[in-house]
């Protein structure tokens, strides 16, 4: 995710996989001056799951909100 000069984005990621299943995931961006991103990530499922979420704020101003939920069941491992 590449962010402009003063560009807003709300990002909303729901991983939800069967409960014997494994999955890793990447969020990259790159936010230029003035730029907003909001990052809103639910994890509901998987025996493993990651989500890694790498962030620069290249531009004075830029700014970043993340929030993240996991909700495990069980002997699932749940990684923000």
């Amino acid at each position: 995710i590449e962010l402009d000069e003063g560009a807003e984005l709300l990002h909303a990621r729901l991983q939800q996989q069967a409960a014997d299943s494994f999955h890793a995931g990447l969020t990259e961006a790159r936010l230029a001056a003035d730029a907003s991103y909001r990052h809103v990530s639910l994890m509901l499922g998987a025996a493993v799951a990651r989500h890694e979420l790498v962030v620069t704020l290249a531009g004075e101003g830029a700014s970043l909100d993340a929030q993240g939920l996991a909700l495990a069941k069980g002997r699932a491992h749940l990684d923000h």
